[in-house]
């Protein structure tokens, strides 16, 4: 699939059985939008445990490339990345890499990225993990 939606997700902060920082989607929501979208894993892989979506690891085969990506398993806790404000640059960058690499795997898609952090990405939608619940609200 290269054209529709592709969603990439984050973990902490955003679904509801993170034990890190809960947010307010159930993973279940993720996986009905899965059955019609792109749906990927971009932060804590829990999620893609959770969900059976793709995550990091498929990012980096797909693109036929070893994992550039420094801070895939840092053992960090979110709690931890947020209070240190390099912590969190570097945390920011290393998600904005792997929404580089999701890109080039569907072009054509309308990207949007669903994290309690602001990513601004070119070519990439933000939403908060409550904005794009209200925004699925109002589709209904």
């Amino acid at each position: 699939m290269s054209s529709g939606l592709l969603l990439a997700w984050d973990f902490d902060g955003c679904i509801s059985t993170s034990t890190t920082i809960p947010g307010p989607i159930h993973p279940d929501l993720v996986k009905r939008l899965a059955n019609r979208n792109e749906c990927w894993a971009i932060g804590n892989q829990a999620l893609k445990e959770q969900t059976g979506i793709p995550g990091t690891d498929e990012i980096w085969a797909r693109n036929g490339i070893d994992p550039p990506d420094p801070g895939r398993a840092t053992g960090e806790s979110a709690v931890e990345i947020m209070a240190d404000p390099i912590r969190l640059n570097h945390h920011l960058m290393a998600k904005r890499v792997r929404l580089i690499y999701l890109a080039k795997l569907f072009p054509d898609a309308q990207k949007i990225v669903i994290d309690d952090l602001q990513i601004e990405l070119k070519g990439w939608t933000h939403f908060l993990p409550d904005d794009f619940l209200q925004l699925l609200r109002g589709l209904r």
